[in-house]
């Protein structure tokens, strides 16, 4: 009987990751504009009393949009303009001003996403399958790029989401990451990118603002089970 607890219990362990990454998703609002997030777990431990803590991040389901800077920044700077296009054109000051704006609000710890956590979010999560692209082998499924974009910027969700729910991680806009204290990089591919710039394992310096460049942001989170 003991045995089988136990057995119960890893089960449960490795099985609680899975439903909090596919299952967990919430929306929040920046003074009235939403914010769709979802949960994606990185690891777990087993606690007293059978309590499972599953250690996560909760992570925008699409790139900052225009409407979403201009609830919390004075100006856009987007080349292409509109509410539901990802904001572009950004310093990475303002990128970090966002986030400090963001956090004053919500005081989860929002900040960008790391390089290591891109990858990691971009490849699947706990569970990939090992797709050439971020969510598919077919990027006109789940990127924008030159080829499909018609050069231009678009709204998220048109393509379709990677295994964790979450969309344009390979294209549409680049994504600025951190890799180190004050250092940045740029990614995933864009809407002027070639296809096979478009894939999890993307990165490339950022050398300033462009019209091709946007944000993700997330926050550290534990859920407990």
């Amino acid at each position: 009987m003991k045995q089988t607890i136990i057995v119960l219990a890893l089960l449960c362990t490795s099985l609680l990751p899975a439903m909090a990454q596919n299952d967990v998703e919430d929306v929040i609002a920046i003074k009235n504009v939403p914010l769709l997030i979802k949960f994606v777990a990185r690891d777990s431990e087993m606690l007293d009393n059978n309590v499972v803590a599953v250690h996560g991040l909760y992570v925008t389901r699409f790139e900052i949009t225009q409407k979403q800077w201009l609830s919390l920044m004075s100006c856009n700077n987007s080349t292409v303009k509109g509410d539901q296009l990802p904001v572009t054109n950004i310093t990475a000051d303002s990128a970090e001003a966002f986030c400090r704006k963001l956090d004053r609000l919500l005081a989860f710890g929002v900040r960008l996403l790391t390089e290591e956590e891109w990858q990691y979010i971009a490849c699947g999560g706990l569970y990939p399958e090992h797709y050439r692209y971020c969510g598919s082998n077919n990027a006109d499924f789940v990127t924008w790029h030159k080829a499909n974009s018609h050069k231009r910027p678009h709204k998220g969700g048109e393509r379709v989401s990677n295994e964790l729910g979450i969309y344009d991680l390979g294209g549409n806009v680049g994504e600025m990451v951190t890799c180190g204290e004050k250092c940045y990089k740029v990614a995933g591919g864009n809407y002027m990118s070639s296809a096979n710039e478009c894939t999890p394992k993307s990165l490339k310096p950022y050398n300033g603002p462009n019209e091709t460049t946007g944000l993700r942001v997330c926050w550290p989170i534990t859920m407990y089970y």
